[in-house]
């Protein structure tokens, strides 16, 4: 216990295989290609996206991406939704009202079970915050000059 372990010993200890690094030119993870990624979109064609050979095994967090993110379908929807409630609220308000996409979709944090939030702002509220926001940059009132 109180004894002092020589550094070279140290260095002589053999190493678990888990800790060894694999043969020079072989890496021990493979990334996965865009034409993989599209293939499970089902974009590209089984026989287009993978050469004879190749790897096509799915790795855990891929599934797991996969099960919780939202697909091309699902965004293209949202998007579709965003424009139809823009539209109308133009329609109903006016055509400066404005439509703000909010939360996870405006983070681009959103799951495949996130909801659309958005905010409509009226025409005249719209405008009133632009005027806000542009007295608040120009400085406190004592800065500017009297006229």
């Amino acid at each position: 216990r109180g004894e002092k372990v020589p550094t070279a010993a140290l260095l002589e200890r053999p190493v678990p295989d888990r800790h060894r690094l694999p043969p020079f030119g072989r890496r021990r993870h493979r990334w996965r290609g865009q034409e993989e990624l599209l293939e499970e979109d089902g974009a590209v064609g089984h026989d287009e996206a993978s050469s004879p050979g190749e790897d096509t095994r799915r790795g855990p967090l891929l599934d797991l991406l996969s099960s919780i993110l939202p697909g091309d379908v699902r965004l293209e929807l949202a998007s579709t939704c965003l424009g139809q409630v823009r539209l109308l609220a133009q329609q109903i308000l006016g055509e400066d009202a404005a439509v703000v996409v909010q939360g996870s979709f405006a983070q681009g944090l959103a799951l495949k079970g996130s909801d659309l939030d958005v905010a409509v702002i009226a025409g005249d509220a719209a405008r009133a915050a632009a005027r806000v926001s542009t007295k608040a940059s120009s400085g406190p009132p004592a800065s500017r000059p009297a006229g």
